[in-house]
């Protein structure tokens, strides 16, 4: 009886620190996909934007991008365009 009640507390021992692993594992991971689809999204609603800017003739617009944003190459790129297609009219 002492052994199954021994038991008993490892099992529920066992139980709870998976638990929280899981919760904390959830935990780590919404954080995560968080940061980085901030990372994705709001370079691209800045790169849609100045898109935009460009699209009406205004290649004095310059934006930038934080420098941790994952779509900072593209934004780059943009900003050299804009300025062959100032230097072009």
């Amino acid at each position: 009886m002492a052994d199954l009640r021994a038991m008993d507390a490892h099992t529920t021992g066992m139980i709870l620190l998976i638990t929280i692993f899981i919760l904390a594992s959830i935990v780590a991971v919404t954080a995560f996909a968080i940061v980085i689809s901030h990372r994705i999204a709001g370079p691209m609603h800045a790169i849609v934007l100045y898109i935009n800017e460009l699209r009406r003739g205004n290649y004095d617009s310059k934006r930038g991008l934080r420098p941790f944003d994952e779509l900072r190459p593209i934004m780059d790129e943009l900003n050299g365009l804009a300025e062959d297609l100032k230097n072009k009219k």
